[in-house]
């Protein structure tokens, strides 16, 4: 008996090694197949040696790394935390652990693993490195800065490091330095595409166009599955050089590559609609809210189904206000259309305009934004606002463009006339927009561009721009510019000033749509490439009859256009007989 005990003893101690040796080969053969791309077959593997040995810390923790591979977040954090469990000291799961929270947006967490990486090996290089980018994502660059440098002090070379270092210049606006990370990086690797289309990036947004463009083109020619280079390609022929139907093949060649790119979609859509081309682009246009307007941050909070154009007979409907003022002036016109199908409206507007929507005749319910704390309101559908003309299927021939439909409040117009009283012709000037909008470097330009009106006899200036402070407000003085910014606290007190005018001139921001839909005659400044609604090569609008368009012959040229306008005014004076009724 005690042979044979002993006997079976040995064929165990035998037969363990064996296991072990097998579960060692096992797993570098799954290392392997992780290594070269395949994490299916590498997963069953992994999944594998946890049947012989549930504890096998390097099967845990890589099959983790596999779940976090394929966007598993969730069933990642659960895998390394179970790794962690078994070895607590392994900075090289707490940086994985930093990476899996880090894709969950979850980013103090992300930081607090990065960090103890780092505490348990100072010279990690890759926690460093993903340290700077959850700060780069936070926005935090002058901290991500800090990161990317110690990654380079210990790993010069390090190309990924670069060019994220680069790309947070970039974001500081820092130019130079970000040029110079570029070109570090292809000096270390010529083909590597993202430097190339992040140096077209840079010489784009310093407006060296030629130059920006040969970098993009380089960087689809090194990576012809390379998406964003193509989107930076559409956005430089149609926000730079107004080259519209290059811009779209751009697009729709980023779109094959990537067919959910939200922002290539949505940019598609807006040349398409400058083109005039309704149809197509409307359809574009909705990936404004990325891939699913349900999950739009804006609007989960609604609770009723989006209107798809179905029937409103004795629905509510609330519609909600999106971008600027001067959208919802120029959209507010549909509601009529949707009040003839039977609906029951419930407008969601921003405060300024609150006032001057009190009393449209389609609104039913004026609520001022946002809705989603308005829990008491019962309603059936919601819907943006600029989703309108899609749904109903606006084309250049069929744009709503009844005017006046809007009015200024009888009192406040009175009052007033009562601050433009003058028997020349009144003239209202706006020359710069909302600082934030994207666009507004090329739309606005300095109070000074409109000197040569101030010379023309027969008429009085007044200005209605707001927050003038300093050199400028200075400079209304010297050109004898009327200012009424500072009384103009809403728009309808806006409204009301444009009603005793005789002739707006601005550039693109709202006074022009409210000029526009209270049918006054409004002459409106546009950039080379204007909005979408201004479309290409006319000086009317369909969406507004009184306005005239005055647009730049190449970018940046203000001059050319304020002659137009002055020699335009100057006519006009000439028409007017000053002893009757001011333009209509």
């Amino acid at each position: 008996m005690k042979k044979r005990s002993i006997k079976k003893k040995g064929n165990t101690s035998s037969s363990s090694i064996l296991v072990k040796q097998k579960i060692a080969t096992d797993l570098q053969k799954a290392i392997n197949l992780h290594q070269a791309g395949n994490l299916s077959e590498a997963k069953v593997i992994y999944q594998g040696i946890q049947q012989v040995d549930l504890n096998n810390l390097d099967a845990i923790h890589l099959l983790g790394l596999i779940e976090y591979q394929s966007g598993n977040s969730e069933e990642a954090i659960t895998l390394f935390n179970r790794a962690m469990g078994i070895n607590p000291n392994l900075p090289d799961i707490q940086n994985n652990l930093g990476l899996a929270f880090m894709s969950q947006e979850e980013l103090l967490k992300a930081i607090n693993h990065f960090k103890e990486a780092l505490r348990m090996d100072p010279g990690f290089v890759k926690a460093y490195f993903n340290l700077g980018n959850v700060f780069k994502k936070q926005k935090n660059f002058h901290e991500a800065v800090e990161c990317y440098n110690k990654a380079l002090s210990l790993a010069p070379d390090f190309i990924e490091v670069c060019n994220n270092l680069g790309n947070v210049f970039k974001e500081l606006g820092n130019f130079e330095e970000a040029l110079k990370q570029y070109r570090k990086v292809i000096s270390l690797r010529p083909d590597f595409a993202e430097a190339y289309n992040n140096i077209g990036a840079v010489l784009d947004e310093q407006d060296k166009l030629p130059d920006a463009f040969q970098h993009y083109k380089k960087a689809v020619q090194l990576d012809p599955g390379y998406s964003d280079a193509y989107y930076n390609l559409g956005n430089l022929m149609f926000l730079k050089e107004c080259k519209i139907n290059e811009a779209i093949e751009h697009y729709q060649e980023a779109l094959r590559i990537q067919p959910d790119f939200s922002e290539a979609h949505f940019h598609k859509g807006l040349a398409l609609l400058l083109n005039g081309n309704f149809e197509e682009g409307w359809p574009e246009y909705i990936w404004r809210f990325g891939k699913n307007i349900e999950n739009n941050t804006t609007y989960n909070n609604f609770t009723k189904p989006l209107w798809d154009g179905s029937s409103l007979a004795g629905k509510r409907i609330v519609i909600s206000s999106e971008q600027g003022a001067g959208d919802c002036i120029q959209f507010i016109r549909y509601l009529p259309l949707l009040k003839n199908l039977g609906a029951y409206i419930i407008f969601e507007c921003y405060g300024n305009l609150l006032n001057l929507f009190d009393g449209f005749e389609a609104i039913d319910l004026l609520v001022e934004g946002p809705f989603s704390e308005k829990t008491d309101i019962q309603y059936d559908f919601f819907v943006p606002l600029l989703c309108l003309p899609s749904i109903i299927g606006t084309n250049i021939d069929t744009i709503v463009n009844r005017t006046p439909y809007i009015e200024s409040n009888p009192e406040l117009a009175k009052e007033w006339g009562n601050k433009i009283n003058t028997d020349s012709i009144r003239i209202g000037l706006v020359w710069e927009g909302t600082p934030t909008h994207n666009n507004d470097r090329n739309r606005s330009f300095d109070l000074s561009v409109f000197g040569p009106l101030t010379s023309i006899s027969g008429v009085s200036l007044f200005s209605l721009q707001k927050e003038v402070t300093g050199k400028q407000s200075a400079l209304l003085n010297e050109m004898n510019i009327t200012a009424l910014g500072d009384d103009l606290k809403d728009f309808s007190e806006t409204a009301a000033a444009i009603e005793n005018l005789d002739l707006l001139i601005s550039v693109d921001t709202a006074v022009v749509h409210l000029a526009g839909a209270m049918e006054k005659p409004v002459w409106t400044l546009l950039p080379f490439v204007p909005d979408w609604r201004w479309l290409l090569n006319r000086d009317d609008s369909p969406w507004y009859p009184t306005m005239r368009l005055f647009r730049q012959t190449s970018p940046g040229d203000w001059e050319s256009v304020i002659n137009r306008i002055s020699n335009e005014l100057q006519r006009l004076v000439k028409q007017t007989d000053l002893n009757h009724l001011h333009l209509k």
